[in-house]
């Protein structure tokens, strides 16, 4: 029983009706089997409001009436009632039903207020007034007691009251979209219809939603050339910040698609709405809109997401982000999201420097996607540019941008080999300097696990100006640091000792890298779960770094033709892979 209520409760919360109510008819015959009355009845609560939500109000009435058995769901069940009952328009049988919620939780706002609603529909104004009294006076920002005491107001005739009463509930909902939404679709909901176009049109910006409910409300009085305007009058608006996200939006957008077949935008929305709920679902209705508009970007964008995210498809997720991509350069997200699925395709990396070529002023606008930039640029060599780019760029730090550090490292570190290379001695060692603080941190680095790295290319640089003794210092920094799991720093560590004359200590270094490369091919790596967006290490990539390690081992053994063969394996698995690149 509790396994069905279980999963037929996260169907209803997805908006799946049918399935839910499946899964709450098996509790129910469960738990029915063998009593008159069951012991708990929040399966027959819960199929109650499946049932309403399909519209299939007699039935919903019927289950719910067996669900006020139990006290705990007494009032709860008595409020969908009266909800069902003022859907029906008998406001008189409502009025009983809420009293009856109220007689076991006096103190529930909702049901007071649909208590209050129904009083005034009843033309018992004085009686609505005195209901209200206690909410008005607790929670003056509750916008439905607000709302009841302007309509009140104004259906008694008393114009200064109701237009005071307006101009205060107005300020409190601060002309926010959602504000007017989450009541007006609270009145639906409670089959006040009237009122929930009321409040809809008293709002004075621009929405989407409100648009398309106001066509709904039209449609529901029959009033089908008012419907299309208000769904004509949606759809021209920018897609830009609308994100539907309520289940009561799911009908309303099927109705405005039903009206305008032919539109992509009603199904744009409904694929945003639906892709946490029922994402195969989402993306259906993505695949239509960009069929009925093959120039809406972000559908194209948010294809791609449900493609890598959900169908784990990579080729296709490419293929719709370099669609959007195509149709909307200007947008840093499309960076941040489809390098990462080039890295996963493993890519060229000349592919993934066109797609940032010209556009750092676009891409620096998100630090994720600027990080991708910087990534490629020392990947393709050009550790100047990703130097000139960090230096002219403040980074907002937060979990999970680690990856600054490592970015900044691999840049400098880069651009000083490449000085060394040029026997440009001073500026190599202004740079490997410079890997020791990053934005990130403006105080020293020493004791981070790029340090030994960063150390052994510093002693490097001293060695060649000839200063021995810093050169020395710094190789032995280097060798003090402990690393707890062989990687490729551990090379690093290896070519100190033969710096410092410790061949032996040099040797076992590099012994252990083949060791823990040969354990990784053998054993894979532990998945990480907390990898973000495209990040999560494939077994190729898990490969690439196994053969790196092996290959960085064998080249501080001296054994160039085992180094060149691992290396270029690890090239092959991954592109990205900056120091088997490096060091081949």
């Amino acid at each position: 029983i509790r396994t069905n209520v279980a999963v037929g409760s996260i169907h209803l919360k997805n908006g799946e009706y049918n399935i839910a109510r499946g899964f709450f008819g098996t509790a129910i015959k469960r738990l029915t089997k063998d009593y008159t009355r069951p012991s708990d009845c929040e399966p027959l609560y819960l199929q109650g409001l499946t049932l309403k939500a399909l519209e299939l109000y007699d039935d919903a009435a019927d289950t719910l009436y067996r669900a006020t058995w139990d006290y705990a769901w007494h009032s709860a069940a008595y409020l969908e009632l009266a909800r069902i009952s003022c859907l029906k328009g008998d406001f008189q049988k409502a009025l009983g039903q809420v009293n009856e919620s109220l007689s076991t939780n006096a103190i529930n706002n909702s049901a007071i207020n649909l208590k209050a609603s129904i009083q005034r529909r009843l033309g018992d104004f004085d009686g609505a007034t005195t209901t209200l009294a206690d909410i008005t006076e607790k929670d003056p920002l509750d916008f439905r007691a607000g709302n009841e005491i302007y309509l009140l107001a104004k259906a008694a005739g008393n114009t200064q009251k109701s237009e005071e009463s307006l101009v205060n509930l107005t300020r409190k909902m601060r002309d926010f979209d959602q504000n007017y939404l989450e009541l007006a679709v609270g009145y639906l909901n409670d089959g006040l219809y009237t009122e929930s176009e009321d409040l809809l049109q008293r709002f004075k910006g621009k929405s989407q939603m409100i648009s398309y409910y106001l066509g709904y409300l039209q449609d529901k009085k029959g009033n089908k050339s008012g419907a299309e305007k208000y769904f004509k009058e949606a759809s021209a608006q920018s897609v830009d910040y609308g994100f539907p996200f309520r289940l009561e939006d799911v009908k309303v957008l099927n109705l405005a698609a039903k009206y305008y077949p032919a539109e992509a935008k009603p199904f744009y929305y409904l694929g945003n709405l639906l892709y946490d709920k029922q994402p195969q679902k989402a993306i259906e209705n993505w695949e239509i809109a960009v069929k009925l508009n093959p120039s809406l970007a972000i559908a194209w964008r948010n294809l791609g997401w449900g493609y890598y995210q959900h169908s784990q498809d990579v080729p296709k997720a490419i293929s719709a982000y370099e669609k959007a991509f195509g149709l909307k350069k200007d947008e840093p997200v499309y960076y941040a999201e489809l390098d990462p699925l080039y890295e996963l395709s493993n890519a060229p990396i000349g592919k993934r420097a066109l797609l940032f070529a010209g556009s750092n002023e676009i891409v620096r606008q998100r630090d994720d996607a600027f990080v991708r930039e910087i990534m490629v640029l020392n990947l393709a060599g050009e550790p100047e540019k990703a130097v000139e780019y960090l230096n002219k760029s403040i980074f907002h730090f937060r979990e999970g941008s680690s990856r600054v550090r490592d970015i900044t490292v691999d840049a400098h570190l880069l651009l000083g080999k490449k000085y060394l290379a040029e026997k440009k001695n001073e500026q190599a060692l202004e740079q490997f300097l410079a890997a020791i603080e990053t934005p990130e941190n403006s105080k020293s680095r020493m004791g981070d696990a790029r340090s030994p790295q960063v150390n052994y290319f510093i002693g490097l640089a001293y060695e060649a100006l000839g200063s021995k003794v810093k050169a020395s210092t710094y190789f032995t920094l280097s060798i003090d640091q402990s690393i707890k799991e062989s990687n490729y720093i551990t090379y690093y560590q290896g070519l100190s000792y033969q710096k410092l004359g410790n061949k032996t200590k040099a040797t076992e270094s590099f012994n252990k890298l083949i060791d823990a490369g040969n354990n990784q091919l053998k054993q894979g790596s532990d998945i990480d779960f907390f990898a973000k967006f495209g990040e999560k290490e494939t077994r190729s990539v898990q490969l690439s770094n196994a053969y790196l390690l092996i290959g960085l081992g064998e080249k501080g053994l001296g054994n160039t033709n085992a180094a060149m063969k691992n290396l270029k394996k690890a090239v092959e698995l991954s592109t990205s892979n900056l120091w088997a690149n490096t060091e081949l």
